[in-house]
Parts: structure tokens; C-alpha cells; sequence
């Protein structure tokens, strides 16, 4: 897998990165990372301690591997209906999904 880290940029975490992968020749990111900024954790009562940020986008890694174009698509149909969970993950097609949506 072919998988780059990048610089980011963030007003809560100063460092951080961003991971991406190559996925159907684009890059995708799918984790970001950082150190908090230690005006955060000092005022969550942590003093002299060091915070970590993590965000891992399995959303997005979902729906670059089931061909989901749009993430309010994909947010809507999971976990609504355990027909349609079962539906979408045994056959990773939009089609019988598109036609019980618009339905």
C-alpha cells in the first residue's frame, strides 16, 4: 500500500500530520494527528502534561472502497436500518441502495 505523511495544519494540535494513501490513484487522507496546544490541556485541569490528538476517517476509507461519492450519502444509510446495513455490506453496490432511498 502506498501511504504518505504529511505536514498539517491545525488550531488545536501544533505539530501534527496527516496520513494519506494512494486508493484508485488519489490520495486519501485517512488519519490526522497532532500534539495539543498546551493552553488546551492546561485548562482541562492537566498541567505540565502532554495531550495527543487523534482523528481516524474511517468513513472516508469506507467510502473510497465502495465507490460512495458522497459522504451525506454514506452517513445517511449506515446504521439506520439493519436491512440496508446488511444489504451494503454484502454487496458494496449503490444501486438497491439508491432505489430503497428513493424510495
Amino acid at each position: 500500500m502506498n501511504y504518505r505523511w504529511e505536514v498539517a495544519s491545525s488550531p488545536l494540535a501544533h505539530p501534527s500530520w496527516k496520513l494519506e494513501v494512494l486508493l484508485q490513484n488519489e490520495w486519501s487522507k485517512i488519519l490526522d494527528c497532532g500534539i495539543l496546544e498546551q493552553k488546551i490541556v492546561n485548562e482541562s485541569g492537566f498541567l505540565n502534561k502532554v495531550g495527543w490528538s487523534f482523528c481516524l476517517n474511517l468513513d472516508r476509507l469506507a467510502m473510497e472502497l465502495h465507490g460512495v461519492p458522497d459522504a451525506r450519502l454514506f452517513r445517511m444509510l449506515v446504521g439506520h436500518d439493519n436491512v440496508m446495513d446488511f444489504e451494503w455490506t454484502n454487496t458494496g453496490s449503490l444501486e438497491s441502495i439508491h432505489s430503497k432511498v428513493n424510495n
